[in-house]
């Protein structure tokens, strides 16, 4: 059975833990990543969720992410700043 959302109170939450220290914030991730490999599977949900959160907290994406996408991605972004 899926849990409900209360969008109001994770809103207060981010809130909340966006207020955290840096350092934190790292563990909240890392301890989400933890998480998310406890059966040594990653859903397409998961993965997107956690990048969500360490995106939302301004943390590192955890590398097990697919790395080289955040590579291409900074490569075309400079690649379109220099056509500019």
């Amino acid at each position: 059975m899926p849990l409900s959302c209360n969008f109001t109170e994770l809103k207060k939450s981010i809130e909340r833990l966006r207020l955290a220290s840096p350092k934190l914030k790292q563990a909240i991730v890392d301890a989400c990543a933890h998480t998310v490999l406890l059966d040594n599977k990653v859903t397409d949900s998961e993965a997107d969720l956690l990048r969500a959160i360490a995106m939302t907290l301004d943390c590192p994406i955890p590398q097990f992410l697919n790395p080289q996408r955040s590579v291409i991605k900074t490569e075309t972004i400079f690649s379109k700043a220099k056509l500019m």
